[in-house]
């Protein structure tokens, strides 16, 4: 059996301080706090021989709570802190990244933890920020409506290209929402 700890990120703060701190997520003080506990969190786990450790990627939660804007620079602080165990950020929003650069990125913190790298990927839910990050077309998923569509259609061409980038040394995408190269007609002048 596997074990992976699952840390939700939130800024430490009983109800009183958060009413009294308003907007809490906001405080240097108290986010620093938060990265603290994360860390030590983890090297725990390192120590204690879990398998894995992951939180989200959620981003404007001036309350504190769910506070993981960067996973990949989150867990590459982790990993230059830890032995053994595997950095698994859950999940990345691909609706709101650019394919490649999630490609590179997550490529990067592999080599970083020499092979302790996995992750998920997640098309997004939460209005309140996929609606600012998503201006190049996407929103949050809905319920079956034209939103929803539009957020899969997004979500499976992203997947598709962070797959070529994996597994081919070079290669062409045309879709509705990405072009590699982009632009895809022309291809890329002055290279």
């Amino acid at each position: 059996m596997k074990i992976d700890l699952f840390a939700m990120p939130a800024v430490p703060a009983t109800l009183e301080e958060r009413a009294r701190l308003r907007p809490v997520g906001r405080s240097t003080e108290r986010y620093q706090m938060m990265l603290e506990e994360l860390r030590h969190l983890c090297i725990m786990a390192d120590e204690l021989g879990i398998d894995a450790f992951s939180t989200t990627e959620h981003h404007f939660h001036t309350e504190g709570n769910e506070l993981s804007v960067n996973p990949i620079l989150l867990f590459a602080d982790f990993a230059a802190r830890t032995k053994r165990i595997l950095m698994m950020p859950m999940s990345i929003v691909m609706t709101v990244a650019t394919p490649i650069r999630v490609a590179e990125d997550v490529a990067s913190l592999d080599q970083l933890t020499k092979g302790r790298v996995a992750v998920a990927f997640a098309r997004g839910y939460q209005k309140r920020w996929m609606q600012v990050l998503g201006q190049g077309g996407t929103t949050a998923t809905g319920m079956g409506d034209a939103a929803d569509r539009a957020n899969r259609e997004r979500f499976d061409e992203g997947m598709e290209i962070l797959e070529k980038a994996w597994k081919e040394d070079a290669f062409e995408y045309r879709g509705k929402h990405f072009q590699v190269p982009y632009p895809y007609e022309q291809g890329i002048e002055g290279w």
